[in-house]
């Protein structure tokens, strides 16, 4: 797979666009746990 150097540097911001995504939906994710274990442990 031969890479161009301009398609270099869209991949690198775009994966560092999807790091930074992931690492905030990650803390989303913590406090979204918190809401759905209680609605959960409420339901059973």
């Amino acid at each position: 797979m031969v890479v161009n150097p301009s398609d270099r540097v869209i991949i690198a911001t775009a994966m560092t666009a999807v790091a930074i995504f992931f690492l905030q939906t990650a803390e989303n994710h913590k406090n979204i746990d918190k809401v759905v274990i209680n609605r959960t442990g409420n339901k059973t």
